[in-house]
């Protein structure tokens, strides 16, 4: 592979996602899915501050599941 092949590779942004489903504690009422969204936004880390999650972290909810998606860069 030759360097400008090697540098159109770095510097790729991915996504990862995360998705917690917790249907079970919502239905016996152990959680409430907006208490744990607001927990996950002001507890998740970037960059060692908490709650600064900017472009990179976005954190929403569709009916009993949590979804986390975070955007990288791939050196």
């Amino acid at each position: 592979m030759n360097n400008a092949a090697a540098d159109g590779l770095k510097g790729r942004k991915k996504s990862v996602v995360f998705t917690i489903d917790h249907a079970k504690p919502v239905e016996d009422k152990i959680i409430d899915i907006g208490s744990l969204k607001k927990f996950l936004q002001e507890m998740i880390k970037v960059s060692g501050k908490s709650g600064a999650l900017g472009d990179v972290v976005l954190v929403t909810r569709e009916k009993s599941k949590s979804i986390i998606i975070v955007d990288t860069t791939f050196r």
